[in-house]
């Protein structure tokens, strides 16, 4: 059974964020959730965080490098939040003065696993995934076979229409939605984030052709061009104006956007975690800013 992720996995993770928080105890570090095989999703924070921004990434699993990229980010912004140094040319302690991070920089842990270590690494559910994939490098939902991608209630009935119109009706590597919204601990988690916290706006990393897009919420749609023009420009990631496909969007995004009538970026690229961090560094610096 071939195997991905090229050792990132879920030990890999949690060491490197113990590894932070030893380093940096003023950082914020606690569990927002434990996956169905009991992995925890971690979220990092630091600033002020009454009214972060939040930034998420491997909600589904295969690529590993928008979560080794926020890992990274959140890694240095520490550093020079302690040393009073500059990332992207900013004076990082002048700006967390005043705004505020939060990090989950792996959403889908089981997932991950999977991928990395085989259909055993989803616990009490590895009969269910070596029923229905072959291969697990191909894997893209969490260890219960829901994408989480389509797991949020905005447009979950005609998500769910359209999957099941392609043949995805039951729990399967990629595009089962679940049977009802939120049905999932993951998802579940970043609702609660989201009410728990003043979100400011909302930024999530996928792997998936170059492109950067927005649901356009209600209100703030001046606000949305701008922070739009600023992160296309830093990371040179063409913006996607025509809607994704139903089985290609993040419903978070779209739940997010809906919900609180505020931004959520969703920036999607195909490179490596050190190709995808040297591109988009200074965005992800400059959208803490906004």
């Amino acid at each position: 059974m071939k195997k991905g992720n090229d050792g990132f996995g879920y030990a890999v993770l949690r060491r490197k964020i113990y590894e932070c928080k030893e380093k940096y105890p003023f950082a914020g570090y606690s569990v927002c959730a434990r996956s169905w095989s009991g992995r925890a999703l971690f979220t990092l924070s630091l600033g002020n965080t009454k009214e972060p921004a939040l930034y998420i990434a491997g909600v589904r699993s295969g690529s590993t490098a928008g979560t080794q990229v926020l890992l990274t980010l959140f890694e240095r912004l520490c550093e020079c939040f302690d040393t009073q140094g500059e990332l992207a040319g900013i004076r990082i302690n002048d700006v967390l003065k005043e705004k505020g991070v939060v990090i989950i920089p792996c959403v889908n842990p089981d997932g991950m696993e999977i991928v990395s270590s085989g259909a055993v690494a989803a616990g009490s559910y590895a009969g269910l995934v070596e029923r229905v994939c072959a291969d697990t490098a191909s894997w893209r939902a969490n260890a219960r076979g829901v994408d989480l991608e389509l797991n949020f209630s905005d447009s979950f009935t005609q998500t769910k229409k359209v999957a099941e119109g392609c043949g995805y009706t039951a729990p399967g590597p990629y595009f089962y939605a679940g049977k009802v919204p939120e049905s999932e601990p993951e998802s579940r988690a970043l609702v609660r984030m989201c009410r728990s916290r003043d979100i400011r706006h909302s930024v999530i990393l996928r792997s998936g052709p170059d492109c950067l897009y927005t649901p356009t919420p209600v209100n703030g749609t001046e606000r949305v061009e701008m922070m739009c023009r600023i992160l296309e420009l830093s990371s040179r990631l063409g913006r996607l104006r025509d809607t994704p496909g139903a089985l290609d969007t993040s419903s978070f995004a779209q739940w997010f956007v809906n919900t609180y009538s505020r931004p959520a970026f969703v920036m999607s690229a195909r490179d490596s975690f050190e190709e995808l961090y040297a591109r988009i560094e200074e965005a992800l610096v400059l959208s803490l800013v906004m």
